[in-house]
C-alpha cells in the first residue's frame, strides 16, 4: 500500500462526497480543475447544500472517545 498523509485521505473523503474540507490549492487543484470538486470561498454568502444531519441523537449525548 503506498504512502497516505492527512490531506490525501480528506481528499478521498471530499471526492466520495462525505467530507467538505479546507486544504491547500497544491492538494485539491486537480479535482478543481477537472470539475471534481467545487470551491466554497469564505467571502461569499454559503451555498444551499440541502439537508445536513447530525449523526447523533439529539440528546446530545455523543460516544465516549477511545485511548484517552
Amino acid at each position: 500500500m503506498g504512502e497516505a498523509n492527512i490531506g490525501d485521505a480528506l481528499l478521498a473523503a471530499a471526492l466520495d462526497g462525505q467530507e467538505v474540507i479546507y486544504q491547500p490549492t497544491f492538494i485539491v487543484g486537480d479535482a478543481l480543475a477537472r470539475g471534481a470538486l467545487v470551491a466554497l470561498w469564505l467571502d461569499q454568502p454559503p451555498l444551499d447544500l440541502g439537508e445536513l444531519h447530525d449523526p447523533f441523537p439529539p440528546t446530545g449525548a455523543r460516544p465516549r472517545r477511545c485511548g484517552g
